[in-house]
């Protein structure tokens, strides 16, 4: 006899790729006629803007271009900022099958630097640490039996899979009319800006991604009297974005990326005011938890069961987390008068162990300052936030939105310390393969002459499965549980039962 199953779908999307590399562009620079011959370079600074980004049957490609500037000095030792900007492509080959793949990327800036070429020419260069994942849509067939006959034994287990579901992308512009605080010394021209993102809430709700993110801008300026000064701005920024499908509740992976950055001081000479335009795009993949029975073992307690199964794998996000650590650094060396501090993180480096996975996020300090001579110099400082955290063996883990929060330093007393509270998210996904019934066929079982008793009394040999017993004897687990009253299960080593046949 044929058993006949019911079918269902379980429907997502399925991500068949993840890859991260490291880039480099370089660019030569004129210095412009009206400038001064370069003496010394004491910064360099950018911003990562991408104007696209495609999955073709080839591979994958990013363009963009990495706006920012040089500060260096002159022969009478007075800053200049030199803009540039620096175009870039990424590209990877890739053999990728289909037409309907969904393409979810990041792009940042690593690091900027420039040497002098000479005292007219620089030659400035800039990393970028990028990567994707491609998805697809994906249905995993499902069968069940809705009403088994009660000879029929079934295993089954139901498993809560968090999977990718849908998919919202959104751009965005914004314009803000940003004001210095009372007592700072207005701006008479901007030397370097600076701007990062983060995310700080998210989620995906009613068909619709909802996400709370910040923009840190941070200006170098020189005020009237030629000083130099810095100040930072802290936005908050609340988005939604429609989903691809309805998605009740859910959790939300939100990538933001800068398409636009502008920043004019107000026209007055002596100016309190900026105005800020950045336009965003943001892409988020919405995670739903699906809860999926099946069937993993089955007997029949009369007759023989010709089983068939199905094997089939699946990649669902288990953990994600926010963990928090600071990067510090100390010496004795004197720095003088700070002028500046700028934090940028570098591609965080994780390394496995056993069932331990190991995280190095590592972050470099720009630091401008007047030494015992007031002369204006520049440092880079290195640091980590090391931590560890478990890991199942089957487990792969993705790094993600490293963002620092505030930065302390204290320069006092002829020593410097600095210390930089870092927030790093991680995505654990398991590689989990199932194996389903999916079909089978019952037989008679054939006819003994030996007379077949009706209760067995039998000793556990070792730790064994309740399940185990009742399908090596063909007899219904329930009716061992109630026999013997037991309530745990495996069965201890050493336990007498009885077996009712």
């Amino acid at each position: 006899m044929e058993l006949v199953f019911q079918e269902y779908e379980l429907t997502g999307l399925e991500r068949i790729c993840s890859q991260s590399f490291i880039g480099e562009q370089t660019a030569d620079v004129i210095i412009p006629d009206s400038y001064p011959d370069v003496e010394r370079i004491v910064d360099a600074f950018g911003t990562v803007l991408v104007e696209d980004a495609q999955c073709l049957p080839g591979g994958v490609s990013i363009t963009g271009t990495v706006q920012g500037g040089v500060v260096f000095l002159g022969e009478n030792e007075e800053p200049r900022t030199l803009s540039v900007r620096i175009p870039f492509t990424l590209r990877k080959e890739l053999q990728i099958d289909g037409e309907d793949n969904i393409l979810s990327y990041r792009c940042e800036l690593r690091s900027v630097d420039a040497r002098a070429v000479n005292s007219r020419k620089l030659l400035v260069r800039v990393g970028l640490r990028w990567g994707f994942e491609l998805y697809r849509p994906g249905i995993w067939k499902i069968r069940s039996l809705d009403e088994p006959s009660e000879q029929l034994q079934l295993k089954q287990t139901e498993y809560p899979l968090r999977i990718p579901t849908a998919t919202g992308e959104k751009r965005f512009t914004v314009n803000e009319e940003l004001e210095l605080s009372t007592g700072v010394p207005p701006i008479a021209s901007v030397m370097k800006s600076c701007c990062q993102m983060g995310i700080r809430e998210q989620k995906a709700v009613g068909g619709k991604g909802v996400f709370k993110m910040e923009l840190l801008l941070h200006i170098l300026y020189e005020d009237p009297k030629g000083k130099l000064c810095t100040y930072e701005w802290r936005i908050p920024i609340s988005q939604y974005a429609d989903l691809s499908s309805d998605v009740q509740e859910g959790d939300l992976h939100t990538v933001l990326h800068m398409t636009e950055f502008d920043l004019e001081p107000d026209s007055q000479l002596e100016s309190h005011r900026l105005f800020l335009r950045v336009g965003i795009h943001s892409r988020s993949i919405a995670y739903e938890t699906r809860k999926v029975q099946l069937i993993e073992d089955a007997y029949c307690t009369d007759a023989v069961l010709e089983p068939q199964w199905q094997q089939w794998q699946c990649s669902p996000l288990l953990d994600s987390r926010i963990l928090h650590g600071t990067a510090q650094w100390s010496g004795n060396e004197p720095l003088g008068t700070l002028v500046d501090l700028w934090v940028s993180a570098e591609e965080a480096v994780k390394e496995r162990k056993g069932d331990t996975l190991k995280i190095s996020a590592p972050i470099v300090c720009t630091m401008l300052y007047y030494d015992g001579e007031g002369k204006l110099q520049s440092k880079q400082l290195r640091s980590a936030m090391d931590m560890e955290l478990p890991l199942h063996e089957d487990g792969e883990c993705v790094l993600r939105d490293i963002f620092s929060t505030e930065v302390y330093c204290n320069t006092s007393a002829g020593t410097s310390e600095i210390r930089v509270p870092l927030q790093l998210t991680v995505d654990t996904f398991g590689l989990q393969n199932f194996r389903s019934l999916k079909g089978g066929t019952l037989t008679e079982l054939p006819m003994s002459k030996e007379r077949r008793p009706s209760v067995i009394l039998r000793r556990t040999e070792g730790e064994e499965d309740l399940w185990d017993i009742a399908k090596h004897y063909r007899t219904p687990v329930e009716a061992i549980r109630e026999a013997n009253d037991l309530t745990e299960d495996p069965i201890p080593h050493g336990t007498m039962l009885l077996i009712p046949l």
